[in-house]
C-alpha cells in the first residue's frame, strides 16, 4: 500500500479547479479507450431513481494501450459535472466518489480482470441529479482499455467490519509510567486483513489533554516479507482515520496520535513516535491489519471509505500490533518577558523584520510549520564594531518544543559569480549537545558603510511539533585576533595552507580598516587540493587572515583562480562567518615575502563555527623619502604601495598631507598601539626623533612623536 492517488488529488496538482468531496453510483456504462486526459461518461443522472445513495460498487477489466501503460494508474471517479476537452470539470463540480487507484492492480502493462472498488460515497448522491463517470490513465501519452464497467450505487452503507480482537485503550495520568499491550493476530490466505476494534475513553487523545496513543507492528513476524500495512477507520461512520505502510522499521507500520512532545523514540528505522496523525475523540475505531504486495508481481493492499480493505499480498505468518499509551507533563511555553515579538509578514528575504539587537536582547515568535507560508524571517545588526574591532555575534534558540529549524541565510554563487537575489541555508544551528546549546554566530567588521553593512538574514522554520513559542537570545563579544608576528616589508605577500595542514581551508585577507583585500581569498588550489595559496602587492599596513575550514563566507566573489568557486556568500559587507560545525581543526597557514621565506603561524579551529583571525603587519613607506615628511607620492598614495611614483624632490608637498591625515593615515593607525610600527605614518620615536636619526629608540607605534615629527618637516627641503 502507498499514499493514494486520485483524480481531484491530480487535479490540484495541475492547477484544474475541482471540490475535495468524492461520490460514485452505478448505471449502464460502455467499454472506454481511457486516455491521459480525464473524461466523462454521463450516467443520465435524471434516469437515476430518487434516493440517497451511500455506497457504490465498481468493476471493471483492464488492457493496456498505447503508450506502456500500467493498471495502477487506472483511476475513476463520480463527478456532479462533465468534463471539457482539457479535463476540467465545470463550475461547482463535486466529487460524489474520487477513491484512487482499483484493486487489484500493480505496476505492469499485463491484463487484469475484475479490479474494483467498493466504498462509501464521500459525498451521498440524490438519485436524479446530474452524474458522471470520470476517467484517467495517469502516464503521460498512454491509453487503455476499460471493459465490462459494471458499477452499482446503494442506499445503505458499507457494513461494519467484524472484529477478531476488541482493545479498549485505558490511558495512564500523568506521571505514571507508559503502558503498552500486544494483541496477536494471524495473516494467512484465507484471511489478509485481520480487525481490531479499538475503543478510546472519554476524553479521547490529543495533544491538548498531553495524551497519546502509538500503534506499530513491530516484533511481527509475516514470511517470506515482514511488511504490514495499518489502516484507521472511524467506527460510526466509516471514514479512513489514518494509515501506515512503512513507517515502522524495515516494512512495518506504526501510527501515532496525540502528544507531538516529548517525542517517543523510533524502533530501528522506524520514524519517531510524534503525535504525527492527529487527535482521536472518544468513542468506537476499527483497525485493519493486513500484509501487502509488491506492487509488481502482487498488488499492493488497498483501502476505501466504509471499512473497505482489500489485500492479496504473499506475506503471511504473525502481526503483532502494540498499542504505547500515556500522558505527557504539560509543557511549559518559553518565558517571552522583555523580548521583541516576531511581526508577520516576514515569511521571505524580501519581508524580513529588521531588528538591532544589544547582548541581553531576545526576540520570540511562532512558527509551526516547515512551510514558506510559515516561515519566519529577521534582518538582524548586532552590537556595532569600535574602530579597529571584531564582534563576534551569537544566537541561542530555546522552545518548550525545541524542533524549529534556525538558519542564517545567505547567496548561491557560480563560476560567473554571485546569484543576486537568490535564498540559501548558509549555516544551521547546532544541536542540543554542543555549548551552549543550539546555537548560531557570526563576525562583524570593517567601516563599510553601505546601509546593509554588518547584517544578517536569520530563519526560523518551524514543524508541526514546535507547538510552543521560540526564543533567540543575542550575545556579543571582542575577539581578540591572533598575534603572528609576522613582519613583511611591503610588496607581494604570499598566505597560503597548503603544506601546512590537511583541513580543508578557507580564508581571506582584511586589510588595516578590516575590510576585504579584494581576491585575496581562496578556498582550494586546485580540485585536489583542498588548501588554499595566494600571492598579491600590499602596502604597509596591518591586515588580517580571517581562516577557518570549509565554508568560510564573506559577500565576496570567489576569485578566478580559486579552485572552488560555487560556495555560498553573505548578503552584505562587514559579515564574516563559518558554516561547520566541526569543533576542533588544524589552521596552520604560513605567511610571507612572496618568493620568499614564509613562517609557520599554528592556529586551530576550538568550537562550532569558529573562526581565527591572524594578524600581520607590513612594513615600509614613512622612511624612504627624501626627509621624515616625505611619506606619499604627489597623487597622495602611500611610497610603498606605488614604487617609481612620481614623488617631487623639494620636499613634502600636498600629496603627503593628504597620506597622513587619510581615512588610514594617523588617526587610525594611531589607535592600532603597536600594531602601526612600521605603518604610513610610523616616522619617529616616542620622543619625536625622526627613526632615521636614532636607530634603537623607544617607539610604540604612531602617537604625538610621529605627529609633531611630521609637522616639524612638513614645510622643510629635501634633506
Amino acid at each position: 500500500m502507498k499514499n493514494k492517488l486520485s483524480i481531484a488529488a491530480i487535479l490540484a496538482v495541475t492547477g484544474l479547479a475541482a471540490s475535495a468531496a468524492q461520490a460514485q453510483f452505478s448505471p449502464t456504462i460502455p467499454n472506454l479507450t481511457v486516455t491521459d486526459t480525464i473524461q466523462t461518461v454521463d450516467l443520465n443522472g435524471a434516469a437515476i431513481p430518487a434516493g440517497t445513495y451511500r455506497s457504490y460498487s465498481l468493476f471493471i477489466d483492464w488492457a493496456t494501450g498505447v503508450g506502456d501503460a500500467f493498471s495502477d494508474e487506472a483511476l475513476p471517479a463520480l463527478t456532479s459535472t462533465a468534463a471539457d476537452i482539457t479535463g476540467a470539470f465545470g463550475a461547482g463540480n463535486v466529487f460524489h466518489s474520487d477513491p484512487g487507484v482499483f484493486f487489484p492492480s500493480i505496476a505492469s502493462a499485463d491484463p487484469q480482470t475484475g479490479m474494483k472498488v467498493i466504498s462509501n460515497m464521500d459525498v451521498n448522491y440524490e438519485g436524479g441529479n446530474p452524474l458522471f463517470f470520470a476517467n484517467l490513465q495517469t502516464f503521460g501519452d498512454s491509453t487503455a482499455s476499460w471493459s465490462n464497467i459494471n458499477l452499482t450505487l446503494n442506499t445503505t452503507v458499507l457494513p461494519t467490519p467484524t472484529a477478531d480482537v476488541n482493545r479498549t485503550i485505558t490511558v495512564p495520568a500523568v506521571g505514571s509510567p507508559f503502558t503498552t499491550v500486544t494483541d496477536t493476530v494471524n495473516i494467512d490466505t484465507s484471511s489478509r486483513v485481520r480487525w481490531i476494534k479499538i475503543t478510546i475513553p472519554a476524553g479521547g487523545i490529543s495533544g491538548a489533554n498531553n495524551r497519546f496513543l502509538d500503534i506499530d507492528t513491530e516484533t511481527s513476524t509475516l514470511a517470506p516479507t515482514n511488511d504490514t500495512v495499518l489502516v484507521l477507520f472511524n467506527g460510526t461512520t466509516g471514514a479512513t482515520v489514518a494509515a501506515d505502510d512503512d513507517d515502522g522499521s524495515g516494512l512495518l507500520s506504526q501510527l501515532s496520535f496525540g502528544a507531538a512532545v516529548p517525542t517517543r523514540p523510533a524502533v530501528g528505522t522506524g520514524a519517531v513516535y510524534n503525535g504525527r496523525d492527529g487527535a482521536l475523540a472518544a468513542g468506537d475505531f476499527y483497525l485493519a491489519v493486513a500484509n501487502t504486495g509488491d506492487d509488481e508481481f502482487t498488488p499492493f493492499t488497498r483501502f476505501y471509505e466504509g471499512f473497505s480493505v482489500f489485500a492479496d499480498g504473499g506475506n503471511t505468518g504473525t502481526a503483532n500490533v502494540r498499542f504505547t499509551t500515556g500522558t505527557v507533563s504539560a509543557i511549559t511555553p518559553i518565558d517571552c518577558t522583555g523580548a521583541t515579538s516576531e511581526v508577520e509578514p516576514n515569511n521571505t528575504k524580501a519581508t524580513a523584520q529588521v531588528i538591532t539587537l544589544s547582548s541581553g536582547q531576545a526576540i520570540c515568535g511562532d512558527s509551526i510549520n516547515a512551510t514558506a507560508a510559515e516561515f519566519d524571517y529577521f534582518k538582524v545588526a548586532g552590537t556595532a564594531p569600535a574602530a579597529g574591532q571584531i564582534i563576534l555575534n551569537r544566537i541561542q534558540y530555546t522552545s518548550s518544543t525545541p524542533t524549529h529549524v534556525v538558519t542564517i541565510r545567505g547567496l548561491s554563487q557560480a563560476t560567473t559569480g554571485i546569484n543576486a537575489g537568490t535564498d540559501v541555508t548558509a549555516l544551521t544551528a547546532t544541536g542540543a549537545t554542543t555549548t551552549p546549546p543550539r546555537f548560531i554566530q557570526w563576525y562583524t567588521l570593517g567601516n563599510d558603510t553601505s546601509p546593509d553593512a554588518r547584517q544578517v538574514f536569520v530563519r526560523v522554520s518551524g514543524a508541526t511539533t514546535s507547538t510552543t513559542r521560540y526564543r533567540l537570545d543575542y550575545s556579543s563579544s571582542v575577539v581578540t585576533p591572533v598575534e603572528s608576528g609576522v613582519s613583511i616589508p611591503a610588496g607581494d605577500v604570499t598566505v597560503t595552507t597548503v603544506g601546512s595542514t590537511t583541513t580543508d581551508t578557507d580564508f581571506w585577507v582584511y586589510d588595516q580598516n578590516l575590510n576585504p583585500v579584494a581576491g585575496f581569498g581562496e578556498d582550494d588550489e586546485s580540485d585536489v587540493i583542498a588548501q588554499g595559496t595566494v600571492t598579491k602587492p600590499l602596502t604597509a599596513g596591518t591586515y588580517y587572515v580571517a581562516i577557518s575550514n570549509f565554508n568560510l563566507q564573506n559577500n565576496q566573489p570567489s576569485p578566478a583562480e580559486d579552485g572552488f568557486r560555487i560556495g555560498n556568500v553573505q548578503d552584505f559587507p562587514g559579515v564574516v562567518l563559518n558554516t561547520s560545525t566541526t569543533a576542533t581543526s588544524d589552521l596552520t597557514l604560513l605567511i610571507g615575502p612572496g618568493g620568499g621565506t614564509l613562517t609557520p603561524v599554528v592556529t586551530a579551529k576550538s568550537s562550532a563555527f569558529d573562526v581565527k583571525f591572524v594578524k600581520f603587519t607590513v612594513t615600509g613607506g614613512a622612511t624612504a623619502g627624501c626627509n621624515p615628511a616625505d611619506i606619499a607620492c604627489d597623487n597622495g598614495d602611500p611610497l610603498a604601495s606605488n614604487p617609481g611614483c612620481t614623488n617631487s624632490t623639494t620636499g613634502p608637498n600636498e600629496g603627503d598631507f593628504n597620506a597622513f591625515f587619510a581615512a588610514n593615515g594617523f588617526f587610525f593607525q594611531s589607535g592600532q598601539g603597536t600594531g602601526a610600527i612600521g605603518g604610513t605614518c610610523d616616522i619617529a620615536c616616542d620622543s619625536g626623533d625622526p627613526l632615521a636619526t636614532n636607530p634603537g629608540c623607544t617607539n610604540n607605534g604612531v602617537n604625538e612623536g610621529d605627529y609633531n615629527c611630521f609637522f616639524n618637516n612638513l614645510f622643510l627641503p629635501c634633506i
